[in-house]
């Protein structure tokens, strides 16, 4: 298979605009929109339109998979994982674009799920301990975030603390993360069924939310 994968590689490296679309696609973990692609792209000083991109992207559509909100991923992951080892000099590059998108839309679901991330990758431990605290935490219960969206991020501060190596900011976050315990704790003991309760309460968007992550790639 790494053959196969090696002559589609051959294939596209023959185009900079698809190379550097197909590297982006591999660093999220999203669907991705061809004005999102386009966004990002502009952030990496690549220019080019959603009509050039749509063009580009038809002689290789069989790679990869599209929502029924018109947005792309990567289909196979075996192909994802070869891409981003083929084009690890462009990672941080991307990683950088991707973290001034998260932050020019930082109420969007995704950024939710991805800002921190992105943010280890790069190594800025500090800029993620700076955001994690117990405003981010109210925001995320206000929010009607799931819980393991949640758990995931405070994972992500709390491997932040001890890669700093400051004992303050590894006891910090896991009293956060006490705190969320409890909290999700009592929730299952309840048996509180939370999608439903935001359903009866007009909430719909949150509702779906809580039990679908829309256009994820798993």
């Amino acid at each position: 298979i790494d053959l196969y994968h090696s002559f589609l590689y051959e294939y596209i490296s023959r185009n900079n605009l698809i190379v550097w679309f197909i590297a982006v696609l591999a660093q999220r973990k999203e669907y991705t929109t061809t004005s999102t692609i386009v966004e990002l792209l502009t952030l990496l000083d690549i220019s080019c339109d959603p009509n050039q991109l749509e063009e580009a992207v038809k002689t290789f559509k069989h790679l990869l998979k599209l929502s029924d909100s018109n947005s792309y991923a990567i289909f196979h992951n075996s192909f994802r994982e070869f891409i981003i080892d083929k084009t690890r000099h462009l990672n941080d590059k991307i990683n950088k674009a991707l973290i001034c998108y998260y932050q020019n839309h930082p109420s969007s679901d995704e950024t939710y799920r991805n800002f921190y991330r992105h943010l280890f990758e790069m190594e800025r431990y500090q800029k993620i301990l700076d955001n994690c605290n117990d405003a981010w935490l109210k925001q995320s219960w206000e929010s009607f975030r799931p819980f393991k969206e949640i758990d995931f991020n405070l994972d992500i501060a709390w491997e932040s603390a001890i890669q700093t190596g400051v004992l303050r900011e590894f006891v910090r976050i896991a009293f956060l993360k006490q705190e969320f315990g409890t909290i999700t704790h009592n929730f299952d003991r309840a048996d509180f069924q939370i999608s439903k309760f935001l359903l009866n309460t007009g909430r719909y968007q949150d509702a779906i939310r809580s039990v679908w992550d829309g256009e994820k790639v798993n």
